[in-house]
C-alpha cells in the first residue's frame, strides 16, 4: 500500500473525490473553495465557495455538490461543471453525497425526515424528477448523512445504517435497487462509521468505521456478498469521514488525512484585553470549557488515540487528566464541586458523574443512549440528550436519584444553560431554517427565536440575554455576539490569522475563554489497498 500526497498547501478542509478514470480529483480549501485539479499536471480551477461533500459524474464532465446554505437549510444538490460554468440545482432535502448511477442518469440520496424520525433511500433523475422512495428506515435505525454509493453494475446502493438499539451502532448497508431490500453484511458493526463506496464488480464496500470510540477513522473494506471484514490502513492522523471516493477500476482511492492542534487562550467578556494562554503542546484542547467561580477550568482534550476530560488551575499552569478512559461533553455547576460527562457503560453511552479531582465517578442515568449534559449554574439540576425509539431533551436530579422528566421531544441539540439557571439554549434541527431557540428550563416552552447564520457554533454570551457564535470568514474565524430579543450582530475577536474552533465564558461571564489553534489537510491517493 502506497500514500502520495497530492496537494501541499496544508489548508485542505474535506470534500474529496477522484473521477472515476482517476484524471481528475476535487477537493475544498479552509476559505471554502471548491477545487478541482488535474493529477497529472497539477493545474486547478477554482469552482467557487461551496464545501460541500462532492461526487463526480461516469464521465468526470460533472461535480456533483451536497451542501447546505442559507437558502436550502434542509439541503441541495448542484450539478457544476468539473471546468467551470454555471451551477445547476438538481433537487433539495438531502443529506450526506449523492451517488451517480454508471450511465449517469440517476442520483441515489438519503433524505432525513426528522419530525417524523423517518430516513429514506432515494432516487431521482439527474434533472431532479421523477423521485422515487426505495427503502426506509424509522425508530431506533436510520440511513446516516454519510452519502450513497451506485454499483457497477447499476443493482445495488451503499449506505451507512446507524441502529441505537442496544448501544449505537454503524455498518454498510446494501440496498437492492429494484426491490428495496436491505442487507447488512457481515456481522460487526462500529462505534462509527462513514461514507461508503463500491469496489468493482460489487466485490465489496469500502468505508472508514473507528474500532472504538476514542480511536481515528480508518479505511476498511466488507466483501459481498459473504460479509468478511478487513482493516485496510492504521494511520494515526486518521482520516475523514466523508472523503471516501475511489476509482472506477478500485486502483485508487482519495482522501483528505488531517490534523488539528488548538490551546486555550482567556481574555476579558469583551475581548478587548490582551490574550492569556492557559494550555500548550500539540493536543486538541478546549472543547467544552468551563471555568468555575474559584478559577479552576475543566476542558475536553484529544490526540487521535484517547479522548477525556482535564483541568488546569491556572494559565501556563500543570494539566492534570481526570478521565483515563474515553470521556467527552462534560458539564458542571458553577462552583465546580462535582463534575458530569458522557462515557461508555455496558456499552451504551450514559451521564457519569466525578468529583472535581477525579475520584468516585459512577454512572447516573439508565437510557437508551445518554449524551451532551450540561448542569444547573447551582448543581441542583443536569440537563441531556436521550436517545430511544424518539429522542428526547431531559432534567434530571444532578445526584442520580429520581426519574428524568421529558423537556422536549422535538429534534432539537442541546447547546448549554444560561448564567441565570433558568433557559436552554438548542438549535432545533428539524427546523426549516438555521434556527436556535430558547427553552424555559423548567417546562421546555419556547420562550424565544433567533435564526443564526447557516453552520455556526452557537452558545450562551456574556449575559443571560445574549448568545455567542463563531462565524468564518475567508478562513479566519472570530466570535460574535447577538440580544435574544433581536438586534444588530456584534463582532467581538478580530483575529486574523489561524481558526477558532470554541469558546466559553467564565461562571461569572467576565473572562472568555477560547480554543484557537489550527487545522492542516492535504488531499492524498492511498493505492495497492486491496
Amino acid at each position: 500500500m502506497t500514500l502520495t500526497r497530492l496537494t501541499t498547501t496544508g489548508d485542505v478542509r474535506g470534500c474529496g473525490s477522484i473521477s472515476p478514470d482517476g484524471k481528475l480529483v476535487a477537493y475544498c480549501n479552509l476559505a471554502g473553495s471548491l477545487k478541482i485539479r488535474q493529477v497529472a499536471t497539477g493545474a486547478t480551477v477554482d469552482l467557487g465557495e461551496t464545501d460541500g461533500a462532492t461526487t463526480f459524474s461516469p464521465d468526470g464532465n460533472f461535480i456533483y455538490v451536497s451542501d447546505v446554505d442559507e437558502q436550502h437549510p434542509q439541503g441541495v444538490l448542484w450539478a457544476i461543471p468539473s471546468f467551470g460554468g454555471e451551477p445547476r440545482r438538481v433537487l433539495t432535502n438531502l443529506v450526506g453525497a449523492a451517488g451517480l448511477s454508471p450511465d449517469g442518469q440517476r442520483v441515489a440520496f438519503v433524505r432525513w425526515d426528522l419530525a417524523a424520525e423517518d430516513s429514506a433511500l432515494m432516487i431521482a433523475d439527474v434533472r431532479g424528477g421523477n423521485e422515487r422512495r426505495v427503502a426506509t428506515l424509522r425508530g431506533e435505525t436510520r440511513f446516516e448523512a454519510h452519502g450513497v454509493s451506485w454499483s457497477a453494475d447499476g443493482s445495488l446502493l451503499a449506505a451507512t445504517h446507524g441502529s441505537i438499539a442496544g448501544g449505537y451502532s454503524a455498518r454498510p448497508a446494501v440496498v437492492h435497487v429494484d426491490t428495496g431490500r436491505i442487507e447488512t453484511p457481515g456481522t460487526r458493526g462500529w462505534p462509527d462509521s462513514g461514507r461508503t463506496v463500491w469496489l468493482p464488480g460489487n466485490s465489496g464496500i469500502l468505508f472508514t468505521a473507528r474500532e472504538n470510540v476514542s480511536t481515528p477513522l480508518q479505511f476498511w473494506i466488507v466483501r459481498y456478498p459473504d460479509g468478511q471484514t478487513r482493516q485496510v490502513t492504521s494511520d494515526g492522523r486518521g482520516f475523514g469521514n466523508m472523503s471516501v471516493s475511489v476509482t472506477a477500476d478500485g486502483s485508487t482511492v482519495v482522501t483528505v488525512p488531517w490534523e488539528i492542534i488548538t490551546n486555550i487562550w482567556s481574555t476579558n467578556a469583551d475581548a478587548t484585553a490582551p490574550l492569556e494562554q492557559w494550555t500548550s503542546g500539540s493536543r486538541y484542547d478546549g472543547y467544552g470549557m468551563i471555568q468555575t467561580t474559584n478559577g479552576r477550568l475543566f476542558y475536553g482534550s484529544y490526540t487521535g488515540s484517547d479522548m477525556g476530560i482535564w483541568t488546569i488551575d491556572a494559565p501556563g499552569g500543570r494539566p492534570r487528566q481526570l478521565t483515563q478512559d474515553f470521556a467527552s461533553n462534560h458539564g458542571a455547576p458553577h462552583d465546580g464541586r462535582f463534575v458530569v460527562y458522557g462515557a461508555l457503560h455496558d456499552g451504551r453511552f450514559r451521564i457519569w458523574r466525578m468529583d472535581p479531582d477525579g475520584a468516585n465517578a459512577r454512572v447516573i442515568t439508565k437510557g437508551e443512549d445518554d449524551a451532551r449534559p450540561f448542569v444547573s449554574p447551582d448543581g441542583q439540576w443536569i440537563y441531556y440528550t436521550q436517545s430511544g425509539a424518539k429522542s428526547a431533551v431531559v432534567r434530571a436530579p444532578a445526584d442520580g436519584s429520581g426519574s428524568p422528566s421529558v423537556l422536549t421531544e422535538r429534534p432539537v441539540n442541546l447547546l448549554g444553560v444560561s448564567r441565570d439557571g433558568r433557559s436552554l439554549l438548542v438549535w432545533n434541527t428539524g427546523s426549516h431554517g438555521d434556527n436556535h431557540e430558547i427553552l424555559d428550563a423548567a417546562t421546555g416552552a419556547v420562550t424565544a427565536t433567533r435564526t443564526l447564520p447557516s453552520g455556526v457554533e452557537a452558545g450562551w454570551g456574556r449575559r443571560s440575554d445574549l448568545v455567542a457564535y463563531i462565524l468564518d470568514r475567508d478562513g479566519v474565524s472570530n466570535l460574535w455576539e447577538q440580544p435574544i430579543t433581536g438586534g444588530s450582530p456584534r463582532q467581538l475577536t478580530r483575529f486574523t490569522s489561524l481558526h477558532l474552533f470554541h469558546f466559553s465564558y467564565s461562571a461569572d461571564g467576565t473572562r472568555l475563554l477560547l480554543s484557537r489553534g489550527y487545522r492542516t489537510g492535504d488531499l492524498w491517493a492511498l493505492r495497492n489497498f486491496r
